[in-house]
């Protein structure tokens, strides 16, 4: 490729527009022929999805002898199974090239847009159209249909790739998944712009059109398809597809030796005599601009704040996202977020490169162990893939959206909120084997879920959609709330909006605080023999009650369904013995958290007071107060809830509002009370009695025993009396003894 005239790299540098644009956004994943009609913001490669599935067809018709392709049906299974991993597989043609072929077919009246409506019959004549490379209107497609020799890949089997598309894009089981991208306009690129970056922007170049290379963007695609095509072909258990012993590194070094040849075949027809600009960044700070009002924004905003707080020596400033800053105006003219700005000038505006960029430059390895574990980083980003092409497009869209005001409302709710359950559903089968997308801690790929899982959860999605969120959604939620304490501000501030904006959908609810002050007195106790008792016997089912908590709007039955679960009160924020108390919660959270059991705390304030009041909890409990504090606080300042479990303190009737006193309710799994316990205001309670009586309660609903006084974990139990000798050799087979008491009970 020979420099030559074009625009300087100053006047490039000053066109070239650093802003986010939705469109890419939307489809991360696209990796579009490196075109400069391409509008979007791109990441540049040969051929895009089509021409990268291409250049591994040919290696591992190499590595086999050629005695796999034999037959056009196995490139199509291929071509099928990667198109639903990643949900959605790209084609770039240009509308000169459609109107060739039309004319080709136009004896049998052939209208590419009539294809959208009534699939064409896929004859022959067809197929063999499709494939005349002045049909094509990829340009590097082309070229190599037109020289396959040159470009190392068997005729045959660029052919069936090109066919293999247009069958599965014809075929309504997986016409969603495969898209056809069609340029308009001649090509009329003016530079060639190489991106040589450690993470993946995706830069777009004013009103100009530059062709543009993405190195990093090729590697990452041809080493997930890699690693993906060795078990793809090991599942086969076909002779045929034997890879003679190779690995996925082996077939990444062999795309990429081809691919450097077709690449520099490409540009040398298409940039010959066009300047070359090269992008590089080497920042050791960031901005990140969110709308906290986009989920797609809160990942990226996420991630910063945690990696801010596992780093202390790496300073990662964090932008609210006031749009109008002149500092943001003039790097995002456009206002698109997210975005982030590196402190070398680059930015990134699309939210999956902005979590790649901060994962491999300040966080752990876990989040995108791109050195050390290629294989997961390909899971991760297949995960990213699907949930955007499939669940977020396709599912999210048309439920939250319309609810947050961002979209209209679907013309049959009720189909799209099933739809959307069923992505949802199937999105968690394919991806969360376990805790997490890469396994128990999380990784970007649950950073960038997370915030749209959440606000599945919103029980003004259920009601206004009629969406019933999967309980594997939810377990998510709440493993996500624990290993990442910083997400709590989805729930409690800034970051939180789009929780806000759902709370404001559900109609207020009118209290009566004056009948709930008389309740508590004693004329208004004879109400329980009524039946309108107040307070909760054991055996009863938690009453359920929706209330803003310190991590955001929540109803009770979804907090404490299919877990143990501890609901303890407190009289008032600030007061010094609650204050201890909590405090000792916190620090035994852990130990809650060991036996499976969810922790939530109740206080008769608002949640701008329990905000407030929980740094002083984690000061006085020694623990850091920078990562939000770690359990939820239920706001009830019209004592509403407390009056409905039976919470008040009927020793204090004072006037105005009842005083609470210090409660305790165990729940187990099906929300029904083990336990409770009333301490009036003065006395705080021993929460390591607590964790004591939940494992005796926990011992005894799994196995059919007893715990003595003073029992504690690993010392003798009690076998029930209704127990026989007989079965309780079966129950405890490491054996029982008897022990003789001196008088005879019944």
């Amino acid at each position: 490729m020979r420099p030559g005239i074009g625009p300087s790299a100053d006047t490039a540098n000053s066109q070239m527009s650093l802003a986010s644009d939705p469109s890419l956004d939307a489809s991360p994943s696209v990796l579009s022929c490196i075109d400069g009609r391409e509008s979007r913001r791109i990441h540049g490669t040969p051929g895009g999805d089509l021409g990268e599935f291409a250049l591994m067809m040919s290696v591992v018709d190499d590595m086999t002898g050629g005695a796999y392709l034999v037959t056009e049906q196995r490139v199509v299974d291929a071509m099928e199974a990667i198109a639903l991993l990643k949900g959605t597989f790209y084609m770039c043609t240009d509308d000169a090239a459609v109107s060739r072929l039309e004319q080709t077919l136009a004896a049998r009246g052939f209208k590419l847009e009539d294809t959208q409506v009534t699939p064409p019959l896929l004859d022959e004549e067809l197929l063999a159209a499709l494939t005349r490379p002045e049909h094509v209107g990829c340009r590097p497609l082309r070229m190599a249909l037109e020289n396959p020799a040159v470009f190392g890949i068997r005729r045959e089997v660029l052919e069936w790739c090109v066919r293999s598309f247009f069958r599965l894009l014809w075929s309504p089981e997986h016409a969603d998944h495969m898209q056809l991208v069609i340029y308009s306009g001649e090509p009329r690129e003016q530079a060639v712009l190489m991106v040589q970056t450690a993470h993946l922007v995706a830069p777009w170049f004013g009103e100009e059109q530059c062709l543009v290379v993405h190195p990093t963007v090729v590697q990452l695609e041809r080493e997930r398809l890699s690693f993906w095509l060795v078990d793809y072909l090991k599942l086969k258990a076909d002779p045929d597809a034997h890879l003679a012993g190779a690995a996925a590194s082996d077939l990444v070094a062999a795309a990429n030796a081809r691919g450097r040849t077709q690449w520099q075949l490409v540009l040398d027809m298409l940039a010959n005599g066009m300047a070359v600009i090269t992008a590089r960044t080497h920042a050791k700070s960031v901005e990140v601009f969110a709308n906290t009002a986009s989920a797609n924004s809160l990942g990226p905003a996420l991630l910063a704040l945690e990696c801010r707080a596992i780093f202390e020596h790496t300073q990662v400033d964090f932008g609210k996202g006031d749009l109008k800053t002149p500092s943001f105006t003039e790097m995002n003219p456009f206002q698109k977020v997210p975005a982030l700005r590196a402190t070398d000038g680059t930015a990134l505006g699309e939210s999956n490169a902005i979590l790649r960029y901060l994962a491999q430059s300040f966080g752990p390895p876990h989040l995108y162990p791109s050195k050390g574990n290629p294989a997961l980083c390909a899971h991760i980003d297949f995960a990213l893939d699907s949930f955007v092409n499939e669940v977020y497009l396709k599912g999210h869209r048309s439920v939250v959206y319309p609810i947050l005001g961002f979209a209209a409302k679907p013309e049959d709710q009720d189909a799209a909120s099933i739809a959307y359950e069923q992505m949802l559903e199937a999105w968690c089968t394919k991806f969360l084997a376990s805790r997490f997308v890469a396994g128990n801690v999380p990784c970007i790929a649950d950073y960038k879920v997370f915030p749209f899982f959440l606000s599945c959860t919103h029980e003004a999605v259920a009601k206004l959609a009629g969406f019933k969120c999967p309980s594997r959604v939810r377990t998510f939620v709440d493993d996500f709330f624990t290993f990442v304490p910083s997400a709590s501000r989805m729930r409690t501030d800034a970051m939180g909006s789009i929780m806000q904006i759902l709370d404001s959908k559900l109609p207020a609810k009118q209290k009566d605080v004056t009948a709930l002050a008389q309740a508590v007195h004693p004329e208004a106790r004879g109400a329980a023999s009524t039946g309108n008792r107040i307070g909760l016997l054991l055996g009863d089912v938690a009453p359920d009650f929706t209330a803003s908590t310190t991590h955001g709007r929540m109803r009770f039955h979804d907090f404490i369904r299919d877990s143990w679960s501890v609901l303890f009160s407190h009289p008032d924020d600030f007061t010094p013995v609650c204050t201890t108390e909590l405090g000792s919660v916190a620090q035994l959270l852990p130990q809650f958290t060991a036996r499976g059991v969810k922790v939530i705390a109740l206080s008769c304030n608002d949640t701008a007071s329990h905000h407030k009041w929980g740094i002083d909890v984690l000061t006085v409990a020694n623990l850091p107060a920078d990562r939000g504090f770690p359990y939820p606080i239920i706001a009830d300042p019209t004592r509403e809830i407390a009056t409905r479990f039976g919470m008040v303190d009927g020793t204090n009737p004072q006037p105005g509002m009842p005083l609470t006193c210090r409660a305790v309710f165990v729940f187990a799994p099906d929300s029904t009370l083990k336990l409770s316990l009333l301490y009036p205001a003065s006395s705080g309670r021993n929460f390591g009695e607590i964790l004591r009586a939940i494992d005796s309660l926990q011992l005894t609903a799994k196995h059919k025993v007893a715990t003595p006084a003073n029992w504690m974990p690993g010392k003798n139990c009690m076998v029930l009396p209704t127990v026989a000798d007989e079965d309780a050799r079966q129950i405890l087979p490491k054996g029982f003894s008897h022990h003789q008491m001196p008088a005879k009970f019944c």
